[in-house]
């Protein structure tokens, strides 16, 4: 398959080649979920065609590490796949499908993880059920390292991954997920380890300045990642981890003109699901500590006179969801 064109953007220049490394974050589409896309022809739908290009994507820009969500083949396909390219993965299902990390073996060794279960957090959700979802948070030292119970060594680094509830009448559900997740990273990862802390993952969930969806504004949960504060339906949450959004920042640093105002990228997502039923949405993400870890590139979206009429999945896009990807530098 060729898959869409596109290209790494210079954001600030490196100064350390050996403290920058690279993640990608992609949605792959989990295969039970791929019948639900009428204006997909049925063969770029199939499996057998879209996981050759699912690998292709994660791999083309050599990510240092990789966080995808709705996985459901990874013992069987993604996990050999990727160790034979020099990947070792951390998987957790939350039904069928799950959330992993990769991290590429001659830059990271795993120094621990953690899965965060949300419903053990979180009583109830909307209709009554305890919430499925998950996170996984892992620790990566510098490959070389002396492994022990210690704590992690200079040049570490913690990345996390989740996938939030879908839909738009469980946004405070979603706030109240990363309400869990990020209390954890502050209080563990970046203040008892001190560690850069990445988060990446889709949080079904928009930026500030967003359009409604049925006469509402859902961007409660950008809104408590960026401000660190937000209020819904009469309950305030808030957090003390400093993170920003890795393309927010590129166009905060660049200026970048292709949509004047914008905080994000126009589209992370740009699907049809029937007859009037076209989403076209940022909710995937990259948050990063700025006050350790230096944006230096990031990855293209495909300009909308690339994407076709039918929209994602199509013959040269594998999944309703683009990557995304980032470079950083650990801060002195």
């Amino acid at each position: 398959m060729s898959l869409l064109e596109r290209h790494m953007i210079d954001v600030t220049s490196v100064k350390d080649p050996a403290k920058t490394f690279s993640l990608m974050q992609m949605n792959c589409l989990a295969d039970h979920l791929s019948d639900s896309f009428p204006e997909c022809p049925g063969e770029y739908l199939r499996w057998d065609f879209r996981k050759v290009a699912i690998v292709e994507e994660l791999t083309r820009f050599s990510p240092d590490v990789i966080c995808a969500e709705e996985v459901d083949h990874f013992d069987d396909f993604l996990e050999p796949q990727l160790r034979s390219r020099g990947y070792a993965g951390i998987f957790q299902p939350k039904d069928v499908d799950g959330v992993c990390i990769f991290y590429r073996t001659s830059r990271f060794v795993l120094h621990s993880h953690e899965v965060i279960r949300f419903r053990e957090h979180i009583a109830t959700a909307a209709g009554g059920k305890a919430p499925k979802q998950v996170a996984v948070v892992a620790v990566l030292v510098p490959a070389g390292s002396a492994l022990g119970d210690g704590p992690p060594p200079p040049g570490s680094v913690c990345v996390a991954v989740t996938h939030l509830k879908a839909k738009p009448p469980f946004e405070e559900l979603r706030v109240q997920e990363v309400d869990v997740l990020v209390r954890r990273l502050q209080t563990h990862y970046c203040g008892t380890l001190s560690l850069p802390v990445l988060l990446a993952g889709d949080f079904n969930a928009e930026p500030i300045g967003c359009s409604p969806i049925d006469g509402k504004v859902w961007d409660h949960v950008y809104r408590l990642m960026s401000e660190r504060r937000v209020t819904i339906d009469d309950s305030t949450f808030e957090h003390a981890l400093a993170v920003e959004s890795c393309y927010r920042d590129y166009r905060r640093l660049v200026n970048a003109d292709d949509a004047p105002g914008a905080v994000e990228p126009e589209y992370t997502t740009w699907k049809v699901r029937g007859p009037m039923h076209e989403y076209c949405r940022t909710i995937d993400y990259i948050w990063y500590t700025p006050k350790t870890l230096t944006l230096r590139r990031v990855l293209s979206l495909p300009s909308r006179d690339a994407v076709p009429p039918g929209r994602l999945p199509c013959a040269t896009y594998p999944s309703d969801h683009f990557s995304i990807m980032a470079e950083v530098e650990l801060t002195p």
